[in-house]
């Protein structure tokens, strides 16, 4: 048994003596840390030494085994395990797989945790393979003699498999510390959002209690992982009245009295919906019956706080047992303190290392913040942003016609749609495309304007993901009408709109600093190029003047300029910001905001999977296949970044085994693939090994999206000449091609050969009666505790044909003989001492302190 040190707040083991028992012998352990120590107290076990007996919970035990055979036919065992009602160890393959292949030996998984071991005739040779269990725990109660058995089967698939023997293993005690911590997440990452037609908002409240440990130690080891319990109150009183819970799972309702909730993991579950009415909207500076928190103003946010006090003893686990608290009180942790109490700065941490400091700004993790946001959507009434690209009938995003104005048919005006989060859905355009970007202001809806004219300014700003063009200029347009004369241009390198603040455009931030605000250094005039390509974000304004005739005009008043789509899969929001100022010194401003979703250019790139399934000729399945059987192939793929539809090619090729004959392709696949099949000679020029016959599976018509799934069957039947000695396979792949269009290369996927190979169902050999014989295995003395497994076939010379069969006579009374001989084998090792089937557990490797 191996352990590499662990947390135990145990004092001493009980001493357990070697024994060398058929079944298992003594192993031994390591510690790796203690709270104490004492002679005295045995019946709190501690894994102290090399050799007691002992392992924490979340470490290993290893056992090892060897398998013995020697020489004949059908070398088949199985191990299975059979694990006791609450057993605290799980088999576990994290440190590697006790049921592998190794030289000629076969290994296959038997119904997780089980193997069968497979050798050919003739094979002679002892293998040792390796067993490694993880141990669990309840609640930090001492597990002591844990024991499981091993069955031996013998037999195959064919004709079954007969439990021969077993073996127990050598009992371990199972040992854990109990230290726990309980908590509250409101995950208040993610605020609520405010709706005016929404009679309800809901939260998400999470309560759990988890497994803690000292600071000072270097491994959880030790932990109960177990689930552990808790029950507490909940205090909500700072939520709008008519708050409440809602089980996440039960849908029950749980209402608070004077805003208070007493709460049961193990009656009520551990996840809720806070369910609160939506908050009113506020008038202007209106907050009623004094409170701030009684309504929410524009763009405002709420926030709502709510703390919970645990039970004395709780946590605990599932039978009542408390978990040791870490107060002097034994009180939980942040219970009956504020939420500035930090919970982090005790001497203990979580189970991974991570901090126990709560969340949300409340350093106590017994307290919770709820956040309610309004968002108020912008209505367009004033002012406005449109995105624009070219389009081409019948071509993609990446060609030209969509990428580049003047080389298409027509121009797209690009659709977006706020969302309930402020977030903006929005269109796809592919990198490198050019997006006008019109910024109007409807100078008709402001009064000042329409009496004496009014100065209009528009703002935009835009990060890495766009680019100015200065050499396509910014205008002003009205209707049909175009201005340049006294349009004054400037620029700056910073975000001056971001859309969240009223002192912008003359002020910016960082949007981690919020707070923290700079003044915007505007320059006037374009930008150059080198500006441009200097810059990672940017900003631009225009400024224009109209008269109270112009103002009255039912167009709208737009800033035009261009900005190209950088290469990245790169979504990008931007906001616009409008300015009116009126003769009287009035002005009015607004936000609006414009998206669009970028798509990299990208090669083609394909994937190819394959499947078989055996059938026989009434239609039933088959784990193996025999002669005359039908295999059916399932392909399927996926071509991404596919740029060009028209011309668009695709090809499934199959390599199909030797042994494969007839192939079909299902007439239902007929109207999307066409099928050939080549000549064996064509083999390796398409990639297929020798003697295979090449499959080609063109694809009909073009593509329709820029990424392909694509998918077939074809069938064939299993010849007469196949056999045990290999499994059937026909690899497959895809080769996806687009041609030169619009600006775009040719280009070309292929994908890695896919292979899902088909067993053949084994068969005793031609020519050769089979006969088993068991020895028992007596191992040398002081050689302990290994599943020692030897396993004899004799090979009988060939009776002679006799007079007047045939040869296939012949076989048919070999195998009858074969399977009595068998049989009466079987008998005869039911008087038999079992074999010996031994398990020990290995010398630990060591441990270090924690």
């Amino acid at each position: 048994m191996i352990s590499n040190g662990c947390l135990a707040p145990l004092l001493l083991q009980a001493s357990v003596t070697s024994s060398q028992s058929i079944a298992a012998r003594k192993s031994a352990t390591t510690f790796g840390a203690r709270a104490a120590a004492s002679t005295a107290n045995d019946d709190k076990p501690g894994d102290n030494t090399a050799d007691d007996g002992v392992v924490c919970s979340g470490d290993y035990v290893e056992y090892e085994m060897d398998l013995k055979f020697k020489g004949g036919v059908n070398n088949s065992v199985r191990l299975v395990p059979s694990v006791p009602d609450g057993f605290p160890l799980s088999y576990s393959s994290g440190k590697g797989s006790f049921c592998r292949s190794e030289g000629q030996l076969s290994a296959k998984g038997y119904n997780g945790g089980g193997c069968t071991f497979r050798a050919p005739d003739g094979y002679t040779n002892e293998v040792r393979q390796t067993l490694w269990y993880l141990a669990d725990n309840h609640g930090g109660k001492p597990l002591r003699n844990q024991t499981m058995t091993f069955d031996l089967y013998t037999g195959d698939d064919k004709d079954g498999w007969a439990k021969y023997s077993s073996v127990e293993l050598e009992p371990v005690t199972v040992i854990s510390m109990t230290y726990a911590e309980a908590s509250v997440d409101t995950y208040d990452d993610y605020d609520l959002e405010w709706g005016k037609d929404a009679k309800t908002l809901e939260g998400t409240l999470n309560i759990s209690a988890s497994p803690i440990r000292p600071k000072a130690s270097r491994t959880a080891k030790g932990l109960s992982n177990r689930s552990i319990g808790w029950s507490g109150t909940l205090d909500l009183s700072a939520f709008p009245t008519g708050t409440y819970l809602k089980g996440y799972d039960n849908g029950k309702e749980y209402r608070p009295v004077d805003g208070k909730l007493h709460l049961d993991s193990a009656t009520d579950g551990t996840s809720f919906r806070i369910v609160l009415p939506t908050p009113k909207a506020c008038g202007d500076g209106e907050h009623p019956n004094g409170r701030p928190d009684s309504c929410i103003e524009g763009n405002g946010r709420l926030s709502y706080t709510l703390h919970m006090d645990f039970d004395k003893g709780s946590p605990a686990y599932p039978d009542g047992t408390p978990a040791t608290p870490v107060t002097n009180d034994g009180s939980e942790l942040g219970t009956g303190k504020g939420e500035d109490y930090d919970t982090g700065s005790v001497g203990f941490i979580g189970y991974y290392g991570d901090d126990l400091s709560g969340r949300a700004g409340c350093s106590n993790n017994n307290w919770g913040v709820v956040h309610v946001t309004r968002r108020d959507i912008p209505d367009g009434k004033i002012f406005r942003k449109q995105l624009q690209t070219s389009k081409a009938e019948g071509q993609t995003i990446f060609e030209d016609g969509y990428t580049t104005f003047g080389k298409g048919d027509g121009e797209r005006t690009l659709n977006y749609k706020y969302t309930g989060k402020g977030y903006i859905l929005a269109e796809k355009v592919a990198a490198g495309t050019e997006i006008r970007v019109r910024l109007q202001i409807n100078a008709k809806e402001v009064a000042g304007c329409r009496e004496s004219g009014c100065k209009l300014t528009f703002y935009d700003s835009f990060d890495y993901t766009n680019k100015f063009l200065p050499s396509k200029g910014v205008v002003i347009r009205n209707g049909d009408r175009t201005y340049t004369d006294g349009v004054k241009v400037a620029w700056t390198e910073v975000p001056a709109v971001q859309g969240d603040d009223d002192k912008e455009p003359d002020t910016w931030h960082f949007n981690s600093t919020p707070d923290d605000e700079m003044p915007v250094d505007w320059s006037d005039g374009m930008p150059t190029e080198a500006d441009v390509e200097e810059a990672d974000d940017m900003s631009v304004k225009a400024s224009y003047e109209i008269t109270p005739e112009q103002a009255a005009s039912d167009d709208p008043w737009e800033a035009v300029f261009y900005v190209r789509m950088q290469e990245g899969t790169n979504y990008s929001q931007d906001h616009m910001l409008g300015v009116v100022e009126t003769k009287d010194g009035n002005a009015v401003k607004g936000n609006y905001s414009g998206a669009v979703d970028g798509v990299s250019v990208l090669p083609m790139y394909a994937t190819a999977s394959e499947s078989v399934s055996v059938t026989d000729a009434q239609g039933g399945y088959r784990s193996a296949a025999r002669p005359g059987d039908t295999l059916e192939y399932g392909l399927s793929s996926n071509v991404k970044n596919v740029k060009v539809y028209d011309g668009f090619k695709a090809r499934f090729t199959a390599c199909a085994d030797p042994w494969l004959t007839g192939f079909r392709l299902p007439e239902y696949e007929t109207d999307e693939w066409d099928m050939t099949a080549l000549d064996k000679s064509k083999a390796v020029e398409n990639g297929c090994a020798v003697g295979s016959t090449p499959l080609l599976f063109d694809h009909k018509g073009k593509a329709t999206y820029t990424e392909m799934s694509l998918s077939l069957y074809w069938t064939a039947k299993v010849s007469n000449f196949a056999n045990a000695s290999r499994t059937i396979s026909s690899p497959a792949r895809i080769e996806a091609s687009t041609p030169a269009s619009h600006g775009l290369k040719a280009d070309k996927a292929v994908s890695e050969w896919s292979s899902d190979p088909a067993p053949v169902e084994s068969r005793l050999g031609r020519g050769g009666h089979a006969d088993l014989r068991v020895r028992e295995h007596h191992p040398r003395r002081g050689r302990r505790g290994r599943i020692a497994v030897r396993v004899e076939h004799l090979q009988q010379p060939d009776r002679p044909l006799g007079r007047g069969e045939n040869r296939h006579q012949a076989a048919e009374q070999r195998r009858l003989e074969a399977r009595q001989r068998w049989q009466g084998a079987g008998r005869h090792l039911e008087r038999l001492q079992p074999w010996r089937l031994q398990v020990h557990r290995l010398r630990a490797r060591g441990g270090a302190a924690a």
